[in-house]
């Protein structure tokens, strides 16, 4: 009787807020509400590897888990779905949650020797970066992105935006949401910083094939460069979510957070149900 209750009033929550997902449904998607092991199968690809099960922590301010990193030996990598492949390659928008304990700005500001860390990549059958996503020395981000052809294109968000210094500098121990949006009808890619653009950059061609996607960084690399913090909410979307109506909705609407996270995990309920052949909703 409590989970038919349970059920009910997570539909009903879905039902009032479907008009925000009205565009598209996520192809690729990822939270940590449930235990995941290597091999793991999700909605979009497959888990390959991912740390120990006492790396995913819970958030009381948050109210839900997430993926710890410890900065030396975790990375998580999924193997992407046909689906999720295909989708790559279009009109898409890649949406995730993170939070870093360290900066390379913390001790070694304009040190020849700071290295940008890595917090995603998607990557290729040779494990070769087709889009990755970047702390940099100066506390900002950047972006580079590969297309078929191998040409690199790269932005630097800047310091000045719009007085905001925070979305330009980003603090330690923050909670972040930041959206990737590439839209090749228009040849052009967008980065946002909680529902802030922080820039674009002009593209031609389409995004090299993507295989795979990892966060936490390439451990055979500079150790610098490793991801420190953690990450949640995980999405990939066959859609361009960010326009001037959608952020507006988005802005007016923040403070729902946790009601959004309860429709994830009611998607992904119903998924579970679905692989096991049970029914949707029990008798």
């Amino acid at each position: 009787m409590k989970l038919i209750k349970k059920s009910t009033a997570l539909l009903c929550m879905l039902l009032f807020y479907l008009p925000l997902y009205a565009e598209g449904k996520a192809v690729l998607d990822l939270n940590f509400e449930t235990d995941l092991l290597s091999q793991s199968d999700i909605i979009g690809g497959t888990v390959i590897t991912i740390q120990a099960l006492d790396n995913v922590i819970f958030d009381a301010k948050r109210k839900s888990r997430f993926l710890y990193f410890n900065g030396v030996s975790d990375n998580l990598e999924i193997e992407a779905s046909q689906e999720t492949e295909e989708l790559f390659a279009n009109t898409f928008t890649l949406e995730f949650d993170f939070i870093s304990s360290k900066t390379p700005h913390d001790k070694n500001y304009h040190d020849p020797g700071t290295r940008s860390i890595e917090i995603f990549s998607a990557l290729d059958s040779h494990g070769k970066k087709c889009l990755s996503f970047y702390l940099n020395q100066y506390n900002r981000f950047t972006v580079y992105w590969f297309n078929s052809e191998g040409k690199r294109y790269q932005h630097l968000t800047t310091w000045n935006h719009v007085g905001n210094y925070e979305l330009a500098s980003i603090q330690r121990n923050k909670w972040y949401r930041v959206s990737l949006v590439n839209n090749p009808t228009q040849n052009k890619f967008e980065i946002y910083l909680d529902g802030e653009k922080l820039g674009e950059m002009k593209t031609v061609g389409t995004l090299k094939k993507v295989k795979k996607v990892r966060f936490g960084g390439n451990l055979k690399s500079n150790q610098k460069s490793i991801f420190s913090g953690g990450i949640d909410n995980l999405s990939l979307l066959p859609t361009i979510v960010h326009t001037k109506k959608t952020d507006a909705v988005a802005r007016k609407s923040r403070g729902n957070a946790f009601m959004m996270r309860q429709i994830k995990r009611l998607n992904y309920f119903f998924y579970q149900r679905a692989q096991s052949g049970q029914r949707i909703i029990p008798k």
